[in-house]
């Protein structure tokens, strides 16, 4: 079911080169996957794992075009820093919304 309340994103890299379609298409697949294990770092109260993970989204997230990502996983990456887990609900439901809106907004 599509959610009318979330809007599509689109890759900026893909923008700019519609070649890097078959990269970015990774991405999109990989994205849930990582956001499950964000999670599992979560309920284990595992801050190492949970920093790398969202850091590593951080980076990739740029790289594959979708700086609203990035941005919410800097702003994650502080939150944990002062508060640990407990602080980053809201940001984790944004970051479920920006995923759906790149699965809508991804075409390939």
């Amino acid at each position: 079911m599509v959610n009318s309340m979330i809007d599509p994103i689109e890759s900026r890299l893909l923008l700019s080169d519609p070649d890097c379609i078959d990269i970015v298409a990774k991405y999109v697949a990989f994205l849930p996957g990582r956001l499950k294990e964000i999670r599992n770092a979560i309920i284990k109260d595992d801050l190492i794992e949970l920093k790398r993970l969202v850091h590593d989204l951080k980076g990739v997230s740029g790289g594959m075009g979708y700086p609203q990502v990035t941005e919410l996983c800097d702003q994650l990456e502080r939150e944990v820093q002062i508060g640990g887990v407990g602080s980053i609900k809201e940001s984790i439901l944004k970051l479920d919304k920006l995923n759906e809106g790149i699965r809508l907004g991804f075409t390939g």
